[in-house]
């Protein structure tokens, strides 16, 4: 408890620090209190998430809206995909993709969200984990335990409709984008 407490005094010392409430949140998914992690989630997407949305729609300057390091986007959407709010971890990794679309690590948790979404979702989990290996080719990096990990989940996957073979990057449309229904339910639109 010594170790939520230093958290609580940091947030009592600056409310408006989010990543006091993302260790929270990561001290409450270890302890595997999803509750509590998510209300803590929550409270640090509220203090930066609107203003990142607002940078990419052109609404605000990059420079004032962004408290968190891309690292820490990067533990947020981990974190919001282990709470299984999937949406939320979409918003963040879309942002994360506009600023910098040559990371292996949110090309692959794009993939592994929709693919722990399941049935409907695997065409998404499928593009988005052919683009991590893209990706990963392409720039000669990646955690190789990532890389190994999107090469077992597409295998899993199996092939899509359009591709013949995973290892073809010619069915991937660069220009893709992950869109919302009127049902709320997350799609790849080529």
């Amino acid at each position: 408890m010594e170790c939520v407490n230093s958290i609580s005094k940091a947030i009592d010392a600056d409310p408006t620090n989010p990543e006091s409430y993302q260790s929270k949140a990561s001290f409450f998914l270890i302890k595997q209190n999803k509750e509590e992690a998510n209300a803590e989630m929550q409270k640090s997407l509220s203090l930066w998430l609107p203003q990142l949305k607002a940078v990419m729609e052109g609404k605000s300057d990059v420079s004032e809206a962004i408290p968190l390091s891309y690292e820490s986007r990067i533990t947020a959407a981990k974190n919001l995909i282990e709470l299984e709010e999937y949406e939320s971890a979409w918003e963040v990794l879309e942002c994360l993709l506009n600023e910098n679309d040559q990371v292996v690590e949110v090309w692959y948790l794009s993939g592994f969200a929709n693919f722990l979404r399941g049935e409907g979702f695997e065409g998404n989990a499928r593009y988005y984990l052919n683009k991590a290996k893209k990706v990963a080719s392409k720039t000669m990096s990646g955690d190789p335990e990532i890389v190994e990990h999107v090469e077992e989940l597409l295998a899993e996957l199996g092939p899509g409709e359009m591709e013949d073979d995973s290892e073809n990057d010619e069915n991937i449309d660069d220009n893709c984008e992950f869109t919302s229904s009127d049902d709320d339910d997350t799609a790849a639109e080529c």
